[in-house]
């Protein structure tokens, strides 16, 4: 049975999926972010300072470092970042779970007084037909 509530639900749902899908990509891009600081991480621990040479070798090396060093703090941002909006979104999709589930409440409740409606006019075109049968008897 179709009630006035049943499209409001079906949007709210949409808009409950859409949210999850959100945080679930925000949390996939901080997983691939993570790995790639995992491989920043490694690239640094296998450099090896040059032991002999000119100077200009071991300056390249720092700088080397040192940006791999800036790559890491700038992805550690963008993870701060991700995470914060994953907070925004998990505190959206509270309030919008809240609301779809006044919304389905609402509708189960309108199907459950269609239904009683229905009932009760069943009964009484049963009492109907059982007068109707009964004066018909009689005559």
């Amino acid at each position: 049975m179709k009630t006035k509530f049943g499209v409001l639900v079906q949007a709210q749902k949409k808009k409950l999926d859409m949210c999850e899908m959100q945080i679930v990509r925000h949390n996939n891009e901080i997983a691939a972010i993570n790995n790639q600081i995992t491989t920043l991480i490694s690239d640094i621990a296998q450099m090896q300072t040059p032991k002999q040479g000119s100077v200009d070798v071991l300056l390249h090396e720092i700088a080397h470092k040192k940006a791999y060093l800036f790559e890491i703090d700038t992805l550690r941002e963008a993870i701060a970042n991700l995470k914060a909006k994953i907070k925004a979104l998990e505190t959206e999709y509270r309030g919008l779970y809240i609301e779809f589930e006044k919304l389905k409440y609402l509708q189960e409740r309108e199907h459950k007084n269609m239904l009683k409606a229905i009932k009760a006019r069943e009964s009484k075109e049963l009492d109907e037909i059982a007068i109707l049968l009964h004066k018909k008897e009689r005559i």
